[in-house]
């Protein structure tokens, strides 16, 4: 199965992550290439993210892990509304270690936050359980 693209109905325990904090960080085209032909213009978007990233970082952060951080998640209802069409899956994800990225996006008021590398995620619920429409709780 592959951890990224696969989709399961039926509940199933992947094994942790471990190990990537001995691995060397990659430059974020190598980090992408093997998710590259599965999304949709996501050269693009990764142009867009190298370039418009919070770069150079207050916090060290290379332009790579700006642009990295660039492409992420929100915790604004209002802004996910403006993303999610009715043919869309949305992961509604409960965390309490998100980190709040804000300051590195080129949307400051989209509340975005990334997740620890390793973090486990366990599927709650489909609650609207309507098709095309998807929401997985997790």
């Amino acid at each position: 199965m592959n951890r990224f693209t696969d989709i399961e109905s039926k509940p199933i325990q992947l094994p942790p992550v471990y190990g990537y904090l001995s691995h060397p960080l990659l430059p974020l085209e190598k980090a992408l290439e093997p998710i590259a032909s599965q999304i949709n213009q996501l050269s693009r978007y990764k142009k867009i993210a190298i370039n418009e990233c919070h770069f150079p970082s207050e916090h060290g952060l290379t332009r790579d892990e700006s642009a990295a951080v660039y492409l992420s998640c929100s915790t604004s209802l209002s802004i996910i509304k403006n993303f999610v069409g009715s043919n869309s899956t949305l992961f509604l994800i409960e965390a309490v270690n998100g980190k709040d990225i804000s300051n590195y996006t080129n949307f400051p008021s989209e509340s975005e936050v990334i997740l620890c590398p390793g973090t486990r995620l366990r599927v709650v619920s489909d609650p609207l359980d309507q098709t095309p429409m998807c929401v997985v709780h997790l």
